[in-house]
C-alpha cells in the first residue's frame, strides 16, 4: 500500500526511504532534489535520464528504490507485478528517446507511416485512412521547431496551403522536437484549436490528436484503448470538415467505431501494441 501522501513535497531526496546520500548525489546530478522533483519526473524518466546525462550507471535496483521511494516503502516490497510493469515502462522509455535524437524527416515519415499501415489501415482503426493513404492524398511535415509559438504560426501555414490545394485530402503535422510531454501537449492543442476558430479556418477544418503517452480523459493510462492516439510522434492530423461529412455520408453507424477500437485494442492487449509501434520507430534508427 503506497504512502506517498504521508511524505512532505519539499522534502530532501536523501531524507526518501531508500535514498542514501550516495543514491541522493546521483538524483541532484539530474535536478533531482526533493520528494516533488522525483514525483513529478517519475521513477523510469529518472533512470533513463541518469542512464543517458548522469555520471553514474544505475542498476534495475535503482530503478525499484525509487519507485519504492515514491510509495514509501521498502524495495523489496516492490512485488513482480509491479517490476514488470516498470521493466516494460524503462524498454518503451528507451525506445522513445528517439524523440531527442536529430532523425531526418524522411526516417520520421517512413516511421510514421509504418504505423498507419502497420496499425491504423491494418486493423481498421480508421475506416477512410486507406483510401486516403493509397490514392497518395496526405501530406506529411515535420515540424522541428521547438518554440510553441513557431509551431502555432507553422498550423496556420499549412492550413492555409491545405485550403489552397484540393489535391491534397488530408495533413499530418508531426512534432518531434516541442511536445514530447503530454501535458504539454494538451495544452499546445487547446491552443490550437482556439487559434482555428479565431482565425476562421473551423468550418473547413478540424483537428486530430496524436501523442506517444495518450490518454483519453477520465481513463486509466494502463487502457489499451489509449493505442488508438498513440502515434510514434506528436502530431496534428488536419481533416478537412468536408471529407468528414463525406465519409459518414457513406460508412453505416459511425458511432460504431470508437466502440469497436476500444473493445480491438484491449484484445491485442497493450504489450502488443507497445511492441508493434516500437517496430515501428526501430526503422532506421542510428546505431
Amino acid at each position: 500500500m503506497s504512502h506517498s501522501q504521508d511524505i512532505l513535497d519539499n522534502t530532501p531526496i536523501a531524507q526518501l526511504k531508500n535514498l542514501a546520500e550516495k543514491s541522493a548525489k546521483c538524483l541532484t546530478d539530474i535536478d533531482v532534489y526533493c520528494f516533488s522533483d522525483l514525483k513529478r519526473m517519475g521513477s523510469v524518466q529518472a533512470f533513463l535520464r541518469m542512464e543517458t546525462q548522469g555520471s553514474f550507471k544505475p542498476s534495475l535496483n535503482f530503478l525499484y528504490a525509487m519507485e519504492g521511494a515514491l510509495q514509501n516503502v521498502h524495495w523489496n516490497h516492490i512485488d513482480h507485478q509491479q517490476k514488470s510493469r516498470l521493466l516494460n515502462s524503462l524498454e518503451d522509455a528507451r525506445t522513445h528517446q528517439a524523440l531527442f535524437l536529430p532523425l531526418s524527416e524522411n526516417v520520421i515519415i517512413q516511421q510514421t507511416e509504418c504505423w498507419i499501415n502497420n496499425f491504423i489501415i491494418k486493423y481498421n482503426i480508421c475506416p477512410f485512412a486507406e483510401h486516403v493513404v493509397v490514392a497518395n492524398l496526405i501530406a506529411y511535415h515535420v515540424i522541428y521547431e521547438e518554440d510553441i509559438e513557431d509551431c502555432l504560426m507553422l498550423l496556420i501555414q499549412h492550413l492555409s496551403d491545405l485550403r489552397k490545394n484540393d489535391k491534397i485530402e488530408t495533413a499530418l503535422l508531426i512534432f518531434p522536437a516541442s511536445v514530447e510531454d503530454f501535458d504539454h501537449y494538451l495544452e499546445f492543442l487547446a491552443i490550437a484549436n482556439q487559434l482555428i476558430e479565431d482565425q476562421d479556418y473551423s468550418d473547413d477544418f478540424q483537428l486530430a490528436s496524436f501523442h506517444p503517452d495518450y490518454c483519453f480523459e477520465g481513463e486509466d493510462m494502463e487502457d489499451p484503448a489509449n493505442f488508438t492516439n498513440r502515434a510514434p510522434w506528436p502530431m496534428l492530423h488536419l481533416i478537412r470538415q468536408s471529407s468528414i461529412e463525406h465519409g459518414l455520408k457513406y460508412y453505416k453507424n459511425p458511432e460504431q467505431i470508437p466502440i469497436n477500437n476500444i473493445k480491438l485494442t484491449r484484445e491485442l492487449g497493450a504489450d502488443f501494441l507497445t511492441k508493434l509501434r516500437n517496430r515501428c520507430l526501430s526503422l532506421n534508427q542510428p546505431s
